[in-house]
């Protein structure tokens, strides 16, 4: 856990963090890690029927289900949805010949009718599905799967709100105005496929099933995928001042802020999962202190280029590195004299990740050496620090002027 330092700071965690958008509690959640139990809490466990564990997205196995067009699994006692509901989930699409299409997730049978379904058409375009007042109804996406890609969908149905959405990859592709309760029925929760209907089966693989009683917003959606969703933030090192040396013999800390702007809110970030980097350095520096305050303007202009602007009136995070930790970690001394970009990342409470960017210019070191000859070379394998050539040599010329002194 990091110290947390400043009268404003304190304040945050006395009041709470604010504009934050809150992960919403799945009533049914399958992450298919094993088998097909739910991991909700809530006992609505699945029982499969042919469906075979397989790899996820990221390629770990028996961490997704695979369906042959024969298989499907089902729950016996789904979640109670009433006014709403968002059912979710991670799809890999592999055939759908012969089909008039599939099931990804189907609460009841085909034209029983089903309460909510997410489908895709044997055009491969994604719906959500829903029947309220005795109707049918479906919203189309406006976009087709590609086949042999993981793709994440999720349907939105809010009866009050009057509102049937389908979301790819957490962005709303398509709706349908439509406002009730939903018609019930006292069918099973199905995925892959409906009972008895091989028309309508899923070939591919399903992962990471979510069922909730509540219509989801936009930015709920988003969060149940945070790693489509990579925000652009701006870094600002040594706010207030520009071209940002650093000297590499410094002992104390150096100062940074992550920016906010109108449209984004600092407070919203989890200072715990911020890491310092730059490119082709496996190593990373988390900051040793921050606080809330505002010391920084955005920089719009071209790469490598900055400002000395201080605060805009808008609150940041500051952020203070240790600035030996840094220079060691980030192999900066072998940059003597040269700019260097540095890259922060971290996540936001709701788990949206984000980046920001700044550039440093580490300080020459005396004498000139700067671009010409290095003090150290990079680490050698092993770790140690080893002088180069150049410098052996210097520290010979001098060993051997040393001698001629003490024997005169």
């Amino acid at each position: 856990m990091l110290p947390k330092v400043g009268i404003i700071a304190t304040a945050v965690l006395a009041l709470g963090w604010c504009a934050v958008t809150s992960a919403a509690t799945p009533e049914a959640y399958y992450p298919f890690t094993g088998d097909a139990s739910d991991q909700s809490g809530n006992g609505h466990h699945g029982t499969v029927d042919g469906a075979t564990l397989s790899i996820d997205r990221d390629g770990a196995s028996d961490s997704a289900y695979r369906f042959d067009g024969n298989d499907y699994i089902v729950v016996g006692n789904p979640p109670s949805v009433a006014n709403a509901v968002t059912f979710a989930a991670w799809v890999r699409l592999e055939d759908l010949g012969g089909r008039i299409g599939g099931y990804v997730i189907c609460q009841g049978k085909y034209l029983v009718p089903e309460t909510y379904s997410l489908f895709v058409t044997e055009s491969r375009v994604p719906e959500a599905r829903v029947h309220v007042g005795g109707g049918y109804y479906k919203a189309e996406s406006s976009e087709a799967l590609s086949v042999g890609q993981w793709t994440h969908l999720t349907g939105v149905y809010d009866g009050i709100a009057g509102d049937l959405s389908i979301y790819v990859d957490g962005v709303s592709k398509g709706h349908q105005p439509i406002s009730g309760a939903l018609d019930q029925n006292t069918q099973s929760l199905y995925f892959g496929g409906d009972f008895g209907n091989s028309l309508t089966t899923w070939e591919g693989s399903i992962d990471e099933v979510r069922i909730y009683n509540d219509a989801l917003g936009p930015e709920q959606v988003k969060a149940i995928v945070p790693e489509l969703f990579t925000l652009t933030a701006h870094l600002d090192v040594k706010p207030g001042s520009w071209p940002n040396p650093v000297n590499p013999k410094s002992k104390g800390v150096t100062p940074m802020a992550v920016l906010g702007t109108e449209t984004f809110d600092v407070m919203s970030i989890d200072p715990d999962t911020l890491a310092l980097s730059r490119e082709g350095i496996g190593e990373e520096v988390a900051p040793i202190r921050w606080a809330i305050e505002d010391v920084g303007t955005p920089f719009d202009g071209e790469p490598g280029d900055g400002h000395s602007l201080a605060g805009d009136g808008l609150l940041d995070l500051a952020l203070k590195f240790d600035t030996q930790e840094m220079i060691e970690m980030l192999a900066l001394i072998v940059m003597a004299g040269e700019a260097v970009e540095l890259e922060i990342t971290g996540a936001l409470m709701d788990g949206t990740p984000f980046e920001a960017t700044d550039w440093i210019r580490i300080s020459a070191a005396p004498g000139g050496n700067s671009g010409h000859v290095r003090l150290v070379s990079a680490p050698a394998p092993g770790g140690t620090i080893v002088p180069e050539p150049a410098t052996l040599g210097l520290l010979a010329l001098g060993a051997l002027a040393v001698l001629r002194r003490r024997r005169s």
